[in-house]
């Protein structure tokens, strides 16, 4: 208890002060003579994300946060009132998966220095996929595909490398025909496979999925599914695969794929004067898909049809011009790049 004595002749009065430490953040009461008032001491504030108290927010509170979420036990000397109000990082007043996100953002500050980002794969390991570069090529609308899984069967391992790096989760974003029962996700590090994800989501993008118990360093995934089907051989694609980690600056922009597109002019095939406003469908099938494409003129009677893909197993194209026979074209020539095709049309 802080003391001072003060002595006043009558009529007299002094403006008296004094100093304490307080041992808690409290109220404290003062008394002078009878006389009753009080203080608060209140406690220094930390930092958001600050979940070990070491006065930065890096990735040991990241995989403090993990920890915490996947119900494992938490070393911190913060008083549970005061964990949860910095693990709060989105400030919604509840701690989850939300928060690891938010705080793997406030890491990595505006996006110009080091900090945790998505990371492309640097390699792979094919073990029958195709095209299996394409799946870490930033890229959602390009896939690695494995063909002919058989019934009852797991597909082969698509493997995916990195240079050994702090990753506190991965995504991916699959497809399928038919769902699988089962999706099986492992990432390499301390010289084993471990297990990270077995069950139904063919897509995990958004979030992502926190590795188990926290960062780790880890140098490579790999991901397969599985068909359950007991008499239908299945096919399995991954658009994207991606690490969430730790770099010194961000990762360059993707390359934008080659596109493939279609363009011509559509004449009357007797005298050749352009046919405006002539509407047709093109329709590229590959496997059990099919992609659309719409097809109009204009005054000049050119189309343009861009972004179609290049390895369809066939494209058919049918248009329409009032007064005109209907034009049909069942095996469209398309490679990647830019295509033509000029259209003559018959008059009724």
């Amino acid at each position: 208890m802080a003391e001072q004595s003060v002595t006043l002749n009558p009529g007299e009065s002094r403006v008296v002060s004094f100093s304490a430490t307080p041992s808690e953040a409290r109220t404290y009461q003062v008394l002078v003579d009878g006389l009753t008032g009080s203080f608060a001491a209140i406690a220094p504030v930390g930092l958001i994300g600050d979940l070990n108290d070491d006065g930065v927010v890096n990735v040991l509170d990241i995989t403090l946060l993990e920890r915490y979420i996947a119900g494992l036990s938490v070393s911190t000397p913060l008083s549970q009132e005061e964990f949860l109000r910095r693990a709060d990082v989105n400030g919604d007043g509840v701690v989850n998966s939300l928060d690891i996100t938010a705080l793997e953002t406030l890491i990595a500050g505006d996006g110009n220095g080091a900090g945790f980002y998505w990371l492309r794969p640097t390699g792979h390991v094919a073990n029958g996929w195709n095209d299996a570069e394409l799946a870490y090529d930033g890229w959602t609308d390009t896939r690695a595909e494995v063909v002919n899984v058989g019934t009852q069967r797991w597909s082969p391992y698509l493997e995916f490398n990195i240079l050994p790096t702090e990753i506190s989760a991965v995504r991916w974003w699959g497809s399928s025909p038919v769902s699988p029962s089962k999706v099986q996700v492992l990432v390499f590090y301390s010289g084993a496979w471990p297990l990270i994800y077995e069950g139904s989501a063919v897509k995990m993008w958004d979030e992502g999925l926190p590795i188990p118990g926290g960062a780790q360093v880890i140098s490579g995934a790999r991901i397969r599914f599985y068909n359950p089907s007991r008499s239908i051989r299945m096919k399995f694609r991954v658009n994207e695969f991606q690490f969430f980690g730790y770099a010194e600056e961000p990762p360059p922009p993707p390359t934008p794929p080659p596109t493939t597109n279609l363009r011509g002019y559509v004449t009357n095939k007797q005298p050749g004067a352009p046919i405006a406003g002539a509407i047709g469908n093109v329709y590229q099938d590959k496997g059990t898909e099919t992609w659309p494409h719409a097809l109009v003129t204009n005054a000049e009677g050119y189309y343009e049809i861009i972004g179609m893909i290049d390895d369809a197993d066939q494209t058919l194209m049918a248009v329409y011009a009032t007064g005109y026979k209907t034009y049909t074209n069942e095996n469209v020539p398309i490679s990647e790049g830019d295509n033509t095709l000029n259209i003559q049309m018959l008059p009724v």
